[in-house]
């Protein structure tokens, strides 16, 4: 287990109506799946719509978020509010949409506000624009005499 990463339990059902309780990291407030570093599945984390669960045989109690294999949102308690607000499910298909777009706009400014660049990129970026350039002008050359 990773120190300093927040992980919740899921109740994750699948579509051959089987089901497993896995450990998910909590990142922007979703459950995800990854593979190596690379993000393959995730799922919104509403804490109102976390269910107790009292512990089983060798699992302990804890705090179960409900998923499912073809939804982002599973809610068949209805504990979401459904609106326009952060912490509330889109109310309908065309709402949905627009909530998606919001959060791929969020983790967009996330990655350009933490990416940095370094000083063997920017001699690359002025290299070839030199060579645009020397390209430009000879190509003009080019035009005048021929």
């Amino acid at each position: 287990m990773n120190i300093g990463k927040e992980r919740k339990t899921q109740l994750y059902f699948r579509d051959d109506n089987k089901f497993k309780f896995i450990k998910r990291e909590l990142v922007f407030s979703c459950l995800v799946e990854k593979t190596g570093d690379a993000l393959k599945r995730a799922w919104k984390h509403f804490y109102g719509a976390q269910l107790f669960f009292p512990g089983y045989k060798n699992m302990s109690a804890d705090s179960v978020s409900l998923g499912f294999a073809r939804d982002i949102i599973l809610d068949p308690f209805n504990k979401i509010p459904s609106g326009e607000e952060a912490g509330e499910k889109p109310k309908d298909k065309n709402s949905l949409s627009k909530w998606i777009a919001k959060i791929a706009m969020n983790q967009r400014h996330t990655y350009h506000s933490k990416r940095k660049s370094t000083k063997k990129e920017d001699m690359i970026n002025i290299a070839l624009i030199g060579v645009i350039l020397i390209m430009i002008i000879a190509w003009g050359y080019k035009f005048a005499v021929g």
